[in-house]
């Protein structure tokens, strides 16, 4: 319904963002509203699918969630753990939904059963936090976070295009330190 959502690891919030106020207020008028603890690292990523399901994946937890729009709160979806492996992002486009995790694997998502199956690993690419997102065509792209917090180096995020059939990467243009989301 062109309605914007954000997720915040810090706070384990989903906040509605009004475009032109730039204001974010949490679902449900609360915070935390996901039913995570707040001394909990995560790592989220978040996506909507074509059917207006909006999923979560938590690199820490491994695991599958849906959000419920209203309230905010995240359930589940198969086993705790499920995915396997510790997804730092997620996209959906038509029936597809894809994650990477943190290591550089891209996956496929049964968003029913809330397991991943590995599609390939991308090349050449240093992968801890990152973000996908599937252009009006179907491609899909990366944006990689360059900053390395152990030694304080801010390295410029690299944005890549990424075949899904192989998972085959390229750069296609860079920006600032920090970016994780896309």
């Amino acid at each position: 319904d062109g309605t914007l959502y954000a997720v915040d690891n810090a706070t384990k919030a989903v906040f509605v963002v009004n475009p032109e106020t730039v204001n974010a207020l949490p679902v449900g008028n609360r915070r935390p509203n996901l039913g995570f603890s707040t001394a909990s690292n995560l790592d989220f990523g978040m996506t909507f699918t074509c059917d207006n399901r909006l999923l979560l994946v938590a690199e820490e937890t491994q695991s599958l969630y849906e959000i419920d729009i209203t309230t905010g709160q995240a359930s589940v979806i198969g086993a705790s753990g499920g995915l396997g492996n510790p997804m730092t992002a997620i996209a959906s486009y038509g029936d597809r939904t894809v994650g990477l995790a943190s290591g550089g694997t891209l996956h496929d998502i049964d968003v029913e059963a809330g397991t991943s199956s590995l599609i390939g690993q991308i090349q050449g690419f240093e992968i801890n936090d990152a973000g996908l997102a599937f252009d009006a065509d179907g491609t899909l792209w990366a944006v990689l976070d360059g900053t390395r917090p152990e030694t304080f180096e801010f390295l410029p995020g690299r944005i890549l295009q990424i075949d899904l059939a192989t998972a085959e990467a390229q750069e296609f243009a860079q920006t600032r330190p920090g970016i994780e989301s896309l």
